[in-house]
């Protein structure tokens, strides 16, 4: 696509973030761009994984370029992309072997998406019971986690994270 770069996050790191209508969220999309048909954004990966291992996109990176398709209210796009970047090394150098782009677009089920995730947040952010499958559990961001020390989920005999144990930080919520 012939285009001009409206904004680059990867440029200047004193970039503001841009902010939804309500203020809740921040972002800085990697890049945006505007052709003959609009406004797009285009957020890149890069993955050591083979070209053929990534057929659909990574449920975060698919809300993450939801996020700005629907909350960067200062350009309206039309469409956003997730770029991912296949790599691998050669020796201490590292070089690009292939590329795949996947395109959003605003939709209902899209939009309905986005909001299942960000109501779930918003739930588990008031501490209350977040269903997560144990199949979901990732354990190398699990031990990451900072409340890991004191999560029973871990263990994966539950269908649902509950951290309304944990005391509430009240200078967060202001």
């Amino acid at each position: 696509r012939i285009s001009d770069c409206l904004f680059n996050g990867h440029g200047d790191k004193l970039e503001k973030p841009f902010y939804s209508k309500n203020k809740k969220l921040s972002s800085i999309p990697d890049y945006i761009f505007q052709d003959k048909n609009g406004i797009f954004i285009v957020e890149e990966k890069y993955t050591f994984k083979k070209p053929e291992q990534v057929n659909n996109l990574y449920d975060n990176h698919k809300i993450q370029a939801l996020t700005y398709l629907y909350g960067i209210e200062d350009f309206k796009p039309s469409a956003a992309y997730v770029c991912y970047w296949f790599i691998e090394k050669e020796d201490d150098n590292y070089k690009i072997v292939e590329a795949k782009a996947f395109e959003l677009v605003k939709s209902e089920g899209n939009k309905n998406a986005l909001l299942k995730v960000y109501n779930a947040v918003e739930a588990l952010q008031k501490r209350g019971p977040y269903p997560f499958p144990p199949s979901q559990i990732n354990y190398k961001k699990c031990v990451r986690c900072n409340y890991f020390p004191y999560c029973d989920y871990k263990a994966g005999n539950d269908q649902l994270v509950n951290l309304t144990h944990l005391p509430i930080d009240e200078s967060s919520n202001k």
